[in-house]
């Protein structure tokens, strides 16, 4: 059977990259510890909580031309895991786009009128449905990674895809969870990596432009 070659906007993939890891390698950092005192508390004192989760929106959105331009670049190279890893990166960027809208949107004011509500043990984080639609969110750098590690096994990115994959892991174990000092570094090394294959991707746009 044969098999059609996804086809996508270089430029407009590395684009989304660049937006992808400017969110994780500056805004992130400085995302509250909401797993310490009260989750109302953090929301409110957090000056750029709106800023942060309206960009965590289009972060999810950017990530569907980011992992398709990323799969597009390598052809069939990828192969049916390629597949896989892209329909799940495009099911964790829409989930990381609901969490961010919400965010952004719902909780200031829940946070505001009734904290209780969004109590981590409240109603809403407990509520089925929520958990369905945000929590995917939480895998969304790993897919990226994940990205990241087939380039390195394809060998046509080795260096920039198994920095990628390491540098997903890393901000999924110290970024995701706050911790101090290496959180941060995790969040900026994710967001480096990001803006690298950007870089690639852009550079593959004008490389294709003069072979023509």
């Amino acid at each position: 059977m044969e098999r059609a070659e996804l086809q996508v906007s270089l430029r407009l993939a590395a684009a989304s990259l660049v937006l992808i890891g400017v969110w994780f390698g500056v805004l992130v950092p400085f995302h509250p510890n909401i797993l310490k005192g009260h989750f109302a508390d953090a929301v409110l004192d957090d000056g750029l909580w709106r800023l942060t989760h309206a960009a965590m929106f289009l972060v999810g959105i950017a990530g569907v031309f980011a992992s398709a331009g990323m799969v597009a670049l390598h052809g069939r190279r990828f192969g049916r895991v390629g597949s896989v890893v892209l329909m799940a990166t495009i099911v964790t960027g829409f989930s990381t786009a609901a969490a961010g809208a919400l965010e952004a949107t719902a909780l200031p004011l829940l946070a505001k009128e009734a904290p209780q509500l969004i109590d981590f043990d409240g109603p809403l984080f407990t509520a089925p449905l929520f958990r369905a639609l945000t929590g995917p969110w939480l895998f969304y750098p790993l897919c990226l990674g994940a990205l990241g590690l087939l380039a390195y096994r394809d060998a046509t990115h080795r260096t920039a895809g198994g920095a990628l994959s390491l540098s997903s892991v890393a901000f999924f174990a110290l970024g995701m969870w706050f911790v101090p000092v290496v959180g941060p570094i995790s969040c900026v090394a994710f967001g480096g990596t990001l803006a690298w294959w950007a870089a690639i991707l852009w550079r593959a746009t004008a490389e294709a432009g003069r072979a023509r």
